[in-house]
């Protein structure tokens, strides 16, 4: 389900308080003036309610929207360096906000903005790009979180943001049937048509444990919704690895963002220059497998390509112990190794 919160305004915010520059963000009191609290505690929880954060994020950036969806307010925070990554009280007047939380924001990243200009809608993640005559690496293993919520007047204002994993890890191994080839260097492993773009507004959520009795959107003390971003289909990537054989395979680890159930991306491998399969679209084989990233919190896939040099044929099958969640072996795909 798509779930899109648009907050709007009857009148402007007299004074916008800015925020202390450390997230904590601090919280502060005036004399005289009585300030409720406001607690935004950040997790990560993958199947149970244990947190996870301190194992998968070292660093995080976040960045505070005002109730018209403009940025007031971005810090960044390092473990080690930062004695507190998860526990915020920012000190603001009353009203409606969001937070987007970035975890492990590194040099493979982009995400462009301006304090005070850009609104959230028009905030984008994505890879940063790799000089035009280099194969394109990994992406930075990448969490997200957001979270909308209201500051208000005589109440308890405790919020939970749910970090999600929003990137992919897809192993190969590719293997030769009966004869192995006469070269053991210069291969290099392709991936098409894999998302390089993120809109940092929720396009659909994960709900890993829920509460019948909490809204189905809130993270809750009982309630774990994870939500992942929209995914720009007008911005695909062509990712590569160049790999040696090791005990008769090849095999590679590709770190992208994620896969949706309707972008998959596609495989190919290369000896230098020559290609020695046609292009795979892999979504044939995920759909055999019963794999529907969409529905997978964390995405790591294993695939076996074997390659049949003396009948031309590849086939595509999965490792058992493929760490997907609600996966089972729905067999493999064979295709012819040459293409017109």
């Amino acid at each position: 389900m798509i779930k899109r919160t648009i907050y709007t305004q009857s009148h402007q915010l007299f004074v916008f308080l800015l925020l202390p520059l450390l997230l904590g963000f601090g919280s502060c009191n005036t004399d005289g003036e009585k300030v409720d609290n406001l607690s935004i505690y950040v997790r990560y929880c993958r199947e149970t309610f244990k947190d996870d954060f301190q194992r998968y994020i070292t660093q995080i950036r976040y960045l505070l929207f005002d109730e018209d969806g403009v940025l007031q307010h971005v810090s960044s925070l390092q473990r080690g360096v930062n004695p507190d990554l998860q526990h915020l009280s920012p000190a603001l007047p009353y009203g409606r906000y969001t937070l987007i939380a970035i975890g492990n924001y590194d040099e493979h990243t982009a995400c462009d903005y301006e304090v005070g200009a850009t609104r959230l809608e028009e905030l984008t993640l994505a890879i940063r790009l790799q000089q035009p005559d280099v194969l394109q690496g990994d992406c930075d293993p990448i969490y997200w979180g957001i979270l909308p919520f209201e500051y208000t007047a005589n109440k308890a204002n405790d919020y939970i943001c749910d970090m999600s994993n929003i990137h992919c890890r897809l192993r190969v191994t590719v293997r030769w049937a009966n004869h192995l080839p006469e070269y053991r260097q210069g291969y290099s492993l392709h991936l098409y048509n894999v998302p390089g773009v993120y809109g940092l507004s929720p396009a659909y959520r994960i709900k890993l444990l829920s509460d019948a009795n909490a809204d189905p959107y809130d993270s809750t003390l009982s309630q774990i919704v994870h939500s992942f971003p929209e995914t720009d289909d007008t911005r695909l990537l062509h990712h590569g690895k160049k790999v040696d054989m090791y005990y008769a395979e090849l095999d590679a680890e590709f770190v992208t963002y994620r896969y949706t159930d309707d972008r998959i991306p596609s495989f190919r491998m290369y000896h230098g220059e020559e290609a020695m399969m046609k292009e795979i679209d892999l979504t044939r084989f995920f759909r055999i497998q019963g794999w529907q990233p969409s529905r997978i919190a964390e995405q790591n896939f294993h695939v076996l390509v074997v390659i049949h040099p003396q009948t031309d044929k590849v086939t595509v099958s999965s490792f058992p112990q493929s760490d997907v969640a609600g996966w089972h072996d729905g067999g493999s795909i064979s295709v012819n190794r040459q293409w017109e």
